[in-house]
């Protein structure tokens, strides 16, 4: 019976914390406030020589107490020698973001959508539709109150008619927060 009283009062603290840290994060956090976003990534494979651009713009409202619903239209670019692919990625987010004694609130998020494909090998073209789905984390550090450098990191695992494809990526943007 201790350790539950125990457990109960340390919840209770977390949560006191928690309430008292929303008094000093940035109003950026606060409930109403939009986020729009820009994140981008560049990757290179070496061994296969291919190389990939990520394009990400973010609008997304504050819904209270760290919670955020985010929409994302995404685009890939990737090629090699004898290979190109364009995908557009349409996708809802669910992100949390944590109260800091700081200009920084680190997130965690998680989403579903699609992703429309197009796609050629040698002189073949095709296109595919797939599901979506993503997790991710990353950290807002703001350099003012309406503005915020974001990195992030996400896995994102596309559904495809074959089999699965997993990726993950390492994103780098700016976001600006209206009342």
């Amino acid at each position: 019976m201790k350790s539950i009283s125990i457990a109960v009062s340390i919840f209770f603290l977390m949560l006191s914390v928690q309430a008292e840290a929303y008094s000093t994060v940035p109003r950026a956090l606060d409930y109403g406030v939009k986020e729009y976003g820009i994140s981008g990534a560049y990757r290179h494979v070496s061994d296969q020589e291919d190389h990939f651009l990520d394009l990400a713009l973010r609008a997304g409202m504050m819904t209270g107490a760290g919670m955020e619903i985010e929409a994302e239209l995404g685009w890939n670019r990737s090629w090699r020698e004898d290979y190109s692919s364009n995908e557009l990625t349409f996708a809802g987010n669910f992100c949390y973001n944590i109260a800091t004694y700081s200009t920084w609130s680190p997130f965690f998020l998680g989403g579903l959508g699609m992703i429309y494909d197009r796609w050629s090998l040698h002189s073949n073209t095709e296109t595919e539709t797939d599901l979506l789905i993503q997790f991710g984390a990353g950290t807002k550090l703001f350099i003012t109150d309406h503005a915020a450098i974001r990195i992030e990191y996400r896995y994102k695992i596309r559904k495809a008619d074959i089999d699965d494809i997993n990726t993950h990526y390492i994103l780098m943007g700016i976001s600006a927060f209206l009342p």
